[in-house]
């Protein structure tokens, strides 16, 4: 059985920095865990859970963010007759047996070492909205820290309808790394990693890394999203991206690669390594996660809009940058951010409600709307 010592684990809470050092988010996607016929490969998953076994007991902190359970419902409920056509109603039936199945399977695996899963399924509402934002923090710090524990997270498609459906499982685990502040994202997948061209063409080769920080070194990828699952290269990228301007490290790799998360985390160049940027904190990490399509609007002068384009410097929002509201709102609500053509420049907190901030609006010496603490902009 993994276990830990009082002595050590008291060490590991004394030096948090140290201790997050050895955190990881590990996603595993469907079609690195199915076999050809589309069905469960057990072996394949077994081999990946025993790494991930390895890691506790060196001391690493990890959360599993598995995909699988349509897949897996498809394979059980062909006595049933359903036919998967990517329809919401019919994945949530499909969900519903899966899942089950899916976590049985992982604990069975587990269970020889000691160890249980944890099974969390999440919505973007556990993410758009703050308190659900702080319980979701909460239980995944709590059985984040159990070393005899695997939490292991995927989207609850069983209730998800379309628009609190994650992108796919790339995205959520991207939101998890940033809201755990983990040190890695590893995203498992069927190929190597992120090729130059379409990795089907002879001449295709691998990038073996990926800086934030030039644009143009970017790649474009195919849009074609895998067999079994919702994503594809372009949706692990986007995901990437986002977590990488929260100072995660992230490794797109190959799940078949012999001890694929030892090699990693061990230094080895394998896959796709794309760096880190920068670490935004607190409040900043929520706002990251928010969907904004019906937050009231406030418009801002063009100014103050350039300001926030560039992005040159922390400014925070006065009432004299504001030409115009949209919706009304109370003191602590989220707002969405607008220049003058209707492009969206990014979120922020409410400091008082839009009453007030109709009657302040344009006025100069006034106390902030919006403190620069509490304004996420989008990149543009």
């Amino acid at each position: 059985m993994i276990g830990v010592s009082t002595s050590r684990q008291q060490s590991l809470n004394l030096n948090w920095e140290e201790y997050m050092s050895k955190s990881v988010v590990i996603k595993i996607g469907s079609q690195a865990i199915l076999n050809q016929q589309g069905e469960l490969d057990i072996d394949q998953l077994e081999t990946l859970v025993g790494q991930i076994l390895a890691l506790k007991k060196e001391g690493y902190q990890v959360i599993l963010v598995s995909s699988g359970a349509v897949a897996t419902g498809r394979s059980a409920s062909h006595a049933l007759g359903l036919k998967f056509q990517n329809i919401v109603e019919e994945r949530q039936i499909l969900a519903s047996i899966g899942q089950a199945r899916l976590i049985e399977i992982y604990n069975n695996i587990l269970k020889k070492s000691g160890v249980i899963a944890a099974q969390i399924l999440l919505t973007k509402e556990d993410f758009r909205l703050r308190h659900h934002y702080l319980n979701t923090y909460n239980l995944l710090h709590g059985v984040f820290k159990n070393v005899n524990v695997l939490p292991v997270v995927n989207e609850n498609d069983v209730t998800s309808i379309h628009e609190l459906m994650f992108t796919d499982n790339d995205e959520l685990s991207a939101l998890i790394a940033i809201q755990m502040h983990v040190n890695h994202l590893i995203i498992l997948t069927s190929i190597d990693g992120v090729y130059d061209k379409n990795p089907n063409l002879s001449d295709a080769k691998i990038i073996s890394m990926l800086d934030l920080n030039h644009k143009d070194a970017w790649p474009k990828v195919s849009t074609d999203k895998s067999h079994h699952g919702r994503g594809g290269m372009l949706s692990k990228l986007a995901s990437a991206r986002k977590a990488a301007h929260f100072g995660v490290k992230i490794h797109i790799a190959n799940a078949r690669a012999p001890n694929v998360l030892q090699r990693i985390l061990n230094g080895e160049q394998l896959g796709t390594y794309i760096l880190p940027y920068k670490q935004d904190k607190g409040i900043k990490r929520w706002l990251a996660h928010t969907y904004s399509s019906s937050l009231p609007v406030v418009i801002l002068h063009e100014g103050i809009s350039t300001i926030f384009t560039k992005r040159e410097r922390a400014v925070s929002l006065l009432p004299v940058g504001v030409s115009a509201i949209q919706g009304e709102f109370e003191k602590g609500d989220l707002v969405s951010l607008k220049d003058e053509k209707g492009r969206n420049l990014g979120l922020g907190l409410a400091g008082y409600s839009s009453e007030v901030l109709s009657e302040l609006m344009g006025k100069k010496g006034q106390k902030a709307f919006i403190h620069y603490n509490k304004i996420s902009l989008f990149e543009q």
